[in-house]
């Protein structure tokens, strides 16, 4: 039975629920596949995989954190209530555009990035979590996909452990 793959923009404005859905599969018919899109400005999408079918195969474009560009970053972000976003060429000094496997997962992006770009994307204390707690993504949603405030993360098992370690108790 084919299958699809939900495939997330991987920068610093894709919310909690989308990292934590990349590179899920769902078989086509199955009812608790999230239907697109998920919330405001949806930028994800399902990809079809059948026999012989590899939609991962080739290389995707991600947009990361240049690393030592935290003061520059800080910068801008304070000059705006909104996310700093990649515009052009002129913010590549803040910026980093490259071509990834498209098979590689959110963790593994995210564990590529500066600091300062995770704090961007995740939050400063979900960023605390996923870097020095350890936690997975998929931990910062629930079954449904809806994210967790810190209060009800704070109440599950890796949660819990993630916030001792993390030394946010």
């Amino acid at each position: 039975l084919p299958e699809s793959v939900f495939f997330a923009t991987l920068d610093n404005r894709t919310p909690t629920i989308c990292l934590g859905y990349h590179l899920t599969r769902w078989k086509n018919d199955d009812p608790k596949k999230p239907v697109l899109p998920l919330h405001f400005g949806e930028r994800s999408v399902y990809l079809f995989a059948g026999e012989g079918i590899d939609p991962l195969e080739g290389t995707r474009p991600v947009i990361g954190g240049k690393k030592g560009a935290a003061d520059e970053f800080e910068v801008r972000q304070s000059r705006t209530d909104r996310k700093v976003k990649y515009k052009g060429r002129s913010d590549l000094d803040v910026f980093t555009v490259e071509q990834v496997s498209a098979k590689v997962t959110t963790e593994q992006w995210l564990k590529r990035q500066p600091r300062y770009f995770i704090e961007s994307t995740l939050g400063k204390t979900r960023a605390k979590l996923f870097i020095d707690g350890g936690l997975d993504i998929k931990k910062f949603t629930d079954i449904t996909g809806r994210p967790l405030s810190l209060a009800e993360l704070k109440q599950t098992a890796a949660g819990e452990k993630a916030f001792r370690r993390a030394g946010l108790d």
